[in-house]
Order: C-alpha cells, then structure tokens, then sequence
C-alpha cells in the first residue's frame, strides 16, 4: 500500500468511535480519547469499520485488492497500532496507534 492510501485509511480510522462494545475500560477510554482531542479536532463520535474503508479504497481504484488493505493492518496490529476482536477488518486503533497516526499525519 502506498503512503498515500496508508493516510487515507489512518485518517478514516481515527474516526473511530472508541466507546463501541469491544471496549471494556469505559473510563480509560474517555480520559485519553478526551486528551487525543484536544490535540486533533477530527477525531468523531462515528464507528468507521476498516472493511468499509478498504472497499471504498478498492472502488475508487486506489488498490488493487482488498488483501493490500488487510495487510496494512496486520503491519499495524504488529506494531500494536490496532487490535480487532473476531475479523481482522472489523477492529479499531489503539491509544497507542491513535497516539502515533495524529503525529504522522497532523490536521
């Protein structure tokens, strides 16, 4: 995957929604989620499920195959950027991935 689409995918996944179901520590959640927005305004309240944004990626022709948006996220669940509970394209980014992709790609 290119940088490029790399970004495209990060910045649709900082939308995320961290008080969905998966996420068990409610109060942890709220306290960084609320120092992360003071820091960028484009985090949103709305649950962006990667499986959506891969296909938008692969409709507009920007990869190739879904599998390229799958292993982007295998390198970031590595690095412990993102975590999902039953299907590896139905997760979310951790604090420490939301940590990382609002450095990399700043508002």
């Amino acid at each position: 995957m290119t940088p490029d689409n790399e970004e495209f995918l990060a910045r649709a996944m900082l939308k995320n929604n961290p008080y969905s179901s998966v996420h068990l520590n409610r109060e942890h959640w709220a306290k960084d989620l609320e120092e992360l927005r003071q820091k960028n305004p484009y985090l949103g309240e709305t649950r962006v499920i990667p499986r959506d944004v891969i296909a938008q990626m692969l409709a507009e022709g920007r990869i190739q195959s879904e599998k390229q948006g799958v292993a982007t996220l295998r390198k970031w669940t590595a690095r412990d950027w993102y975590d999902y509970g039953v299907s590896e394209d139905t997760g979310w980014l951790t604090p420490e991935g939301i940590a990382h992709f609002i450095e990399k790609y700043p508002c």
